[in-house]
């Protein structure tokens, strides 16, 4: 039994050790100098807007795309359908929108193997002009600085052995409700395990043209429900690499529930299992962090009920792996606050009080169920659309219908 509660001491230590590095690690990225390029080598650009139903900020999406500090870029908007209620919010923006570099499409024939975010990518990219050197995909609940096209393409000009670069995605709800909370703090660990494990994120990509050739990209895309994850993939198998860029530091204010938030961490999870080569070094540390606390108590009782005093080491080694739980998300949130004040955003005042602790807790096991799920998951549903899984790790679109925003859930739903 000493033997037994001896180990979980060094492993709780080992978890509080990855914690503090990892952290700190994302935290130099964020504090670097940003590169510069000159104007003249920033090569065309095309920013891909790709929407089914109209996000809460898509005018505040679309004002901040047509004031890009950028030299020479377009912008391609594929709407679900014409009756997609986008259609009218991006009609109406561009009756008062003086810029000329906007191409509105509509989706056609979606492809039966992956999402219909994918095939509208996939659509528009094949009929890409050849002039565009960069092809950057933006979320439509995504709203961008002036500077935020330069950001992301910047690396790709200074490191020719990039092939892609990833904005951030940061949580600041304006609500401390306990869905905002878990998926914030949530949130604050993916982002630091995407930047250590090269996951791309779609809600603000840039990639370089000649990949979608190199990486055989439009294939690979055609048999995945999301494009970020499955480009980690066509990275690793071709040895390019991924820039992320602390400058596209990316806000978003919405509010969520927590089942809506629940269904949304789920949902990241099983997109990383099913897509990323190395996806059990992505699972392994957020399952170890709720899982070894727990044996750890348990090993701590059977061992005080037999008058073990080592036992007695424990409850500080659990005290502590926890504490780094939580001092990993605050340490990171106050650097990533300190750059959005230097870039003229206004944050508010953190509060450290029981509702963190408490949104810690959830975000911790709910990572765990969301390892664990996709074991029995046999459907998705996305935006109202049913995906069913065909084989392995392969989802077919049952029935593609235009998107009906009265009683439907915009998150996704996974089922089993």
């Amino acid at each position: 039994m000493s033997f037994l509660c001896v180990g979980f001491v060094v492993l709780l230590f080992i978890l509080t050790a990855v914690n503090f590095s990892w952290a700190a690690k994302f935290q130099r990225m964020l504090l670097r100098e940003p590169p510069h390029c000159p104007e003249k080598d920033l090569p065309p650009a095309v920013v891909l807007l790709a929407m089914r139903g109209a996000d809460p900020f898509l005018p505040d999406c679309l004002n901040g795309l047509v004031h890009q500090d950028y030299p020479d870029y377009d912008i391609k908007i594929i709407i679900d359908s014409e009756v997609d209620p986008a259609a009218a919010v991006v009609a109406k923006f561009l009756e008062s929108c003086e810029s000329n570099n906007i191409e509105v499409h509509y989706l056609k024939d979606p492809l039966p193997s992956c999402s219909l975010k994918v095939s509208a990518l996939i659509q528009v990219i094949r009929q890409l002009d050849a002039r565009y050197e960069i092809v950057t995909v933006l979320d439509a609940d995504v709203i961008t600085e002036p500077d935020w096209l330069r950001s992301l393409v910047t690396p790709l000009v200074i490191n020719p052995e990039s092939a892609a670069s990833s904005g951030i995605r940061w949580f600041m709800p304006p609500e401390r409700e306990l869905g905002n909370m878990v998926r914030r703090h949530w949130n604050i660990g993916a982002i630091i395990q995407m930047y250590l494990f090269q996951i791309p994120w779609g809600g603000s990509l840039a990639i370089r043209r000649s990949f979608f050739e190199e990486g055989d990209l439009l294939e690979h895309w055609s048999h995945c429900l999301c494009e970020d994850t499955p480009l980690a993939g066509a990275l690793v198998k071709t040895g390019r690499k991924l820039e992320t860029v602390p400058e596209a530091l990316m806000i978003n204010r919405e509010s969520t529930t927590l089942p809506s938030a629940i269904r949304f961490i789920g949902r990241q999870l099983h997109f990383a299992q099913l897509y990323h080569p190395r996806w059990f070094s992505v699972m392994l540390p957020g399952v170890l962090n709720a899982t070894v606390p727990l044996m750890a108590v348990g090993a701590f009782i059977a061992a005080v009920s037999q008058g073990n005093r080592i036992a007695w080491l424990l409850p500080g080694a659990i005290i502590i792996q926890n504490l780094s739980v939580l001092l990993q998300a605050t340490f990171t949130g106050r650097v990533v606050k300190k750059r959005l004040v230097s870039q003229g955003i206004s944050v508010r005042k953190s509060v450290f009080d029981h509702k963190t602790f408490s949104a810690a807790f959830v975000a911790v096991f709910t990572h765990f169920w969301g390892v664990v799920r996709p074991m029995w998951i046999s459907k998705i549903e996305w935006r109202g659309i049913l995906y069913r899984r065909k084989r392995g790790k392969q989802f077919d679109l049952v029935e593609y219908s235009p998107y009906q925003p009265e009683g439907e859930n915009d998150l996704a739903e996974v089922s089993i």
